[in-house]
C-alpha cells in the first residue's frame, strides 16, 4: 500500500519527462486552456460530401469557406473503400502541403508550399514514390522555380535507388542535364547555352 506522503511527494515532483505534477499545475496559476483575449480563435466547420467518383472528401473550413487547418490536413479524400487518396493541408486557404497515397497505403507524393507555390530550400518541394516506398522523382523550388544551389533541382530515379537523370537548375532556368546507367555511371553531360 503507498502511503499519503510517497503520494504527496510523487505529486510535489517534476515528472520524469520533466513537466509538472498535479499539484504544481494548480499552485503555479498556469492556464492550460488558452485565453480568448490572447488568441484569435476561427471557427472550424467539418464539411463532409461524396464525388461523382464516389470519393468521399472531409474538408475543414473557416468562417469566410477557405480551407483551414493548423497542424492537420484542412481536406481528405478518401477512395470508395476507405483508404486516404490526398491529404491537404492550408491555412486561410492557402495552400501548405498535399500528401498522396497509393492504394496500399504507402505514401505516393509529397509537395511543400509557401503563399501557394511549390517551395522549400532545405528539402525537395515535390517528391514522388513509388509502391514499395522508393523515391522515384523529386524537385526542389524557389518561389515555384526549378532552384538548387549545390545540387540538382530536379531530379528522375532508377528502381534501384540511384539517379537517373539529374537537371541543375538555377531560378528556373536550366544550366545542366546529367544521365546515368543504373550501375549509377554517367552516360551523358549535357551543358546548356
Amino acid at each position: 500500500m503507498v502511503s499519503n506522503a510517497a503520494a504527496q511527494a510523487r505529486e510535489n515532483a517534476r515528472r520524469g519527462d520533466g513537466k509538472f505534477g498535479v499539484q504544481q499545475k494548480a499552485e503555479s496559476g498556469l492556464s492550460l486552456v488558452p485565453d480568448d483575449e490572447y488568441f484569435n480563435h476561427s471557427q472550424e466547420m467539418k464539411n463532409v460530401y461524396v464525388d461523382e467518383g464516389e470519393n468521399t472528401i472531409e474538408t475543414y473550413t473557416d468562417e469566410m469557406g477557405n480551407l483551414n487547418r493548423e497542424y492537420l490536413p484542412a481536406m481528405i479524400i478518401y477512395r470508395p473503400n476507405g483508404t486516404i487518396e490526398q491529404e491537404v493541408y492550408a491555412r486561410y486557404g492557402v495552400l501548405q502541403a498535399v500528401k498522396g497515397y497509393h492504394e496500399n497505403g504507402s505514401l505516393a507524393l509529397e509537395e511543400i508550399y509557401q503563399g501557394g507555390q511549390l517551395h522549400s530550400y532545405t528539402h525537395p518541394a515535390k517528391v514522388t514514390y513509388d509502391e514499395k516506398g522508393k523515391k522515384n522523382f523529386e524537385e526542389w523550388r524557389v518561389n515555384g522555380a526549378l532552384h538548387r544551389i549545390g545540387g540538382p533541382a530536379k531530379v528522375t530515379y532508377w528502381p534501384n535507388g540511384r539517379p537517373a537523370r539529374a537537371s541543375f537548375y538555377f531560378q528556373g532556368e536550366l544550366l545542366i542535364i546529367r544521365s546515368y546507367d543504373e550501375s549509377g555511371r554517367e552516360v551523358t553531360f549535357d551543358p546548356i547555352d
